[in-house]
């Protein structure tokens, strides 16, 4: 028998690869610049937290959305129509990034915020499978 070290955010590492390549290449027919929003996911004894830059958009134009195990983070940043720039940098245009959700958290109760351009999510961990303390009788 072969024992593996437990991994709970290798099907978020899979999925979102797999999402990444499908929305660069998603548009109706034309070229469609998408870019990835960058993301850090941290664990806890109590919940995972996502935390996702995305600078310079209101968080009204921030979508959010959790449907079928799948968290979807969308925004958008126009460029002035009658801009000319002489350099450009900084990304604009259709942000996207899709995470599958594990089902070890409680996706009724996320708390979001967003602060200095970083979007955070936390996820409370299910009771059931929150890691706990088994106390050992002496026989």
């Amino acid at each position: 028998m072969v024992m593996q070290r437990i991994d709970p955010f290798r099907d978020f590492r899979k999925f979102d690869e797999v999402f990444s390549r499908v929305w660069r290449g998603a548009g109706d027919g034309h070229f469609e610049r998408r870019w990835a929003i960058p993301v850090d996911v941290l664990q806890s004894d109590d919940s995972i937290v996502l935390k996702a830059t995305i600078p310079g958009i209101s968080p009204d134009d921030i979508h959010v959305t959790i449907e079928e195990g799948v968290l979807t983070i969308s925004a958008e940043s126009a460029a002035p129509a009658d801009a000319s720039y002489i350099i450009r940098e900084r990304r604009g245009g259709k942000f996207h990034r899709a995470l599958r959700v594990p089902n070890t958290v409680d996706t009724d109760k996320v708390d979001t915020s967003y602060q200095h351009g970083v979007l955070t999510l936390t996820f409370p961990k299910v009771e059931a499978v929150k890691a706990r303390r088994l106390e050992i009788r002496e026989a």
